[in-house]
């Protein structure tokens, strides 16, 4: 799948990459924050990409990962 797949890693942070920041924004108004945050959630979201469920929407599962890695740096 993604793991490993660079060209497939763009293509999802191309998509999602404002999606991402949005969210991060709610949690830093200091876009040097909300960058780290987007950063390591993508991080995340290639990491563990062999546990997303193919049965269920991508976009909550991408922002359960945001918010908690949100939560997290704050």
């Amino acid at each position: 799948m993604l793991k490993g797949d660079l060209k497939a890693q763009e293509d999802l942070c191309k998509q999602y990459y404002g999606y991402v920041m949005r969210i991060a924004m709610r949690f830093s108004s200091c876009h040097d924050n909300a960058l780290e945050i987007a950063n390591d959630s993508f991080l995340k979201i290639f990491r563990k990409i062999d546990s997303y469920q193919i049965d269920k929407e991508f976009k909550p599962w991408v922002r359960k990962i945001v918010v908690n890695t949100g939560i997290r740096l704050l």
